[in-house]
């Protein structure tokens, strides 16, 4: 058997799987009285099925995996469109587009592009404004390192298409960066790397995007507590 063949065996088999689950489906003992997990053969449609958006594929195929700056425009539309846009549906566009983004970064072959972001939310800065805050969730660990950084530099690209300033943060607001990080490495898990309190403050107050998420732990800080943005 060649690879020509057994490539084709293989899609036999997987075609008679999918047709004995369809029909296990169809006896009505689950919620969902079809197959969920569809079979994918390339970046492009993996990235379709798990994130979209609709057609999205045809774009990723035309542009070139690497483009993603052309792929992000085809999501978001033009300036024109941008500007007739309400909040939610800024907030959305830009959520779509990071998911996507980092889809495609990761090959569609982890959780992070879904459960990795939470949300995206365009917030105020004390001087009024406005600015991308990012809220990320453990499955974000999947997409490793380098495109956790990613997603943040895209986030800073997508955010200038929307003409949105950069994230301001308070002193009480890096000293609460500051005190979590500590309190994390000392009594939740050790970091793999932690950096010094002067890195940490000159990274907070460096990151355009506000790189935020959901409590994890129910440990309280003991000093920079109660503020309004956190």
């Amino acid at each position: 058997m060649n690879i020509e063949e057994y490539i084709e065996d293989l899609k036999r088999k997987i075609e008679s799987a999918y047709t004995v689950s369809r029909t296990a489906r169809k006896l009505g003992k689950d919620p969902c009285g079809d197959v969920e997990a569809l079979p994918a053969g390339d970046l492009a449609t993996r990235v379709e099925g798990l994130v979209g958006p609709k057609g999205i594929s045809k774009k990723i195929k035309e542009f070139g995996r690497e483009n993603i700056p052309r792929i992000i425009d085809y999501i978001i539309g033009d300036s024109e469109s941008i500007s007739d846009l309400s909040k939610s549906e800024k907030e959305s566009k830009i959520e779509q587009a990071l998911r996507t983004s980092l889809a495609i970064i990761t090959e569609g072959v982890v959780a992070a592009p879904i459960e990795g972001i939470s949300k995206v939310s365009i917030e105020q800065n004390p001087d009024g404004s406005e600015y991308l805050s990012i809220y990320f969730a453990g499955p974000i660990r999947s997409a490793g390192g380098t495109a956790q950084g990613l997603c943040v530099v895209i986030g800073d690209y997508i955010r200038r298409k929307f003409n949105l300033q950069e994230y301001r943060p308070t002193r009480d607001e890096v000293e609460r960066y500051v005190e979590e990080i500590r309190i994390y490495n000392d009594r939740v898990s050790r970091l793999q790397y932690l950096p010094s309190e002067d890195d940490i403050r000159e990274i907070v107050n460096n990151t355009v995007i506000c790189v935020d998420g959901e409590p994890t732990e129910r440990i309280e800080v003991s000093i920079h507590r109660d503020l309004e943005r956190v």
